[in-house]
C-alpha cells in the first residue's frame, strides 16, 4: 500500500506545477490529476495539502497564472472550481479554520468574470490571469458564470452530509452554525463584487449567472452581516448593495 507520504508528496508537486503550466493540457491534467488525488484518496490529503492546494488555484487564477495560448478558457477556469467544489464537498471539516483562504480564492475567481472598461488604463488588466489575456484567449461564458455560482452557493449553503459531525444527529443545527460561520466570513466577496461591478464590465447573462450564488451570499450575510459589509463602504458601493439587498427581498417575497 502506497504511504500517505507519497501520496502527500506527488500532491504537493502537482500544486507546484499547476500555476506554472507552460500549455493548457498541461494545466487540465495537472487540474484533473489535483482533483483525483482529492476526490479519490481523501485519507492521503494532510491538513499542508489542503491549504497548499487553494493557494494554488489562487495562483492560476490571478495575475500571476501561467501565460497559456487557449481558445477555451471556459475549461482552464471550471477545472479550477472543481477542485474547489471537491474540497467543500469532501473536506470542509478541514478547512474550516482555514475559510480566510477560501474567501480570496472566490474573490480571485469572481474578477477573472469582469472584463476591465475599455477606457481604462491598461494596467488594471493585471488582476486577470495571463491565460485570458492571451490573444488566443476567448472571454469567459456563461458556463463559467454558472461553476462560480455553484461554489459560491456550496460555501454559503453547505449540505448536510459536508458539516456533520461522525457521531452527531444534530445535523441542521450544525448546518446552521456552518451558514453563521460563512456569514462572518464571506462579505469581503461581497466587496469585491461591488467593486467590479462598479469598476469593470460584465455581460449580462454573465451577471445573471453570477447573481445565483450574490443571492445565497446575501441570505448568509443577513441584514447584520450586510451593515457590517456597507459600513466599510462609500456611499457608491452601498447603492450598489441596496440595490442588490432590494432585488433579493423582492426575489423572496419580502419587503425591505
Amino acid at each position: 500500500m502506497i504511504s500517505i507520504d507519497i501520496f502527500s508528496a506527488v500532491h504537493s508537486r502537482l500544486l507546484v506545477a499547476l500555476p506554472s503550466s507552460h500549455s493548457a493540457p498541461a494545466f487540465l491534467l495537472t487540474a484533473h490529476c489535483i482533483n483525483t488525488l482529492l476526490r479519490l484518496h481523501p485519507w492521503a490529503i494532510i491538513q499542508h495539502n489542503l491549504d497548499a492546494t487553494i493557494s494554488s488555484l489562487t495562483i492560476a487564477a490571478s495575475a500571476h497564472g501561467p501565460s497559456l495560448s487557449a481558445t477555451d478558457t471556459d475549461t482552464l477556469y471550471v477545472s479550477l472550481t472543481s477542485i474547489l467544489s471537491t474540497i467543500l464537498s469532501l473536506h470542509r471539516q478541514r478547512i474550516r479554520s482555514r475559510y480566510h483562504l477560501v474567501v480570496v480564492l472566490l474573490q480571485t475567481l469572481l474578477t477573472a468574470l469582469f472584463t476591465p472598461k475599455l477606457t481604462r488604463r491598461k494596467t488594471v488588466r493585471v488582476l486577470h490571469p495571463p491565460w485570458l489575456l492571451s490573444t488566443t484567449a476567448a472571454p469567459l461564458t456563461i458556463h463559467s458564470a454558472r461553476a462560480f455560482a455553484r461554489v459560491l452557493q456550496a460555501f454559503c449553503d453547505p449540505p448536510v452530509s459536508t458539516v456533520r459531525s461522525h457521531n452527531s444527529e444534530l445535523t441542521d443545527s450544525e448546518r446552521s452554525k456552518e451558514r453563521k460561520i460563512v456569514g462572518n466570513v464571506v462579505g469581503p466577496v461581497l466587496e469585491t463584487f461591488v467593486k467590479r461591478v462598479l469598476e469593470e464590465r460584465i455581460d449580462a447573462v454573465i451577471r445573471r449567472e453570477i447573481n445565483v450564488g450574490v443571492d445565497k451570499m446575501l441570505e448568509v450575510l443577513g441584514r447584520e452581516g450586510m451593515r457590517r459589509v456597507t459600513g466599510r463602504m462609500n456611499a457608491e458601493d452601498r447603492a450598489v448593495v441596496r440595490a442588490l439587498w432590494v432585488e433579493f427581498g423582492r426575489g423572496r417575497g419580502e419587503r425591505v
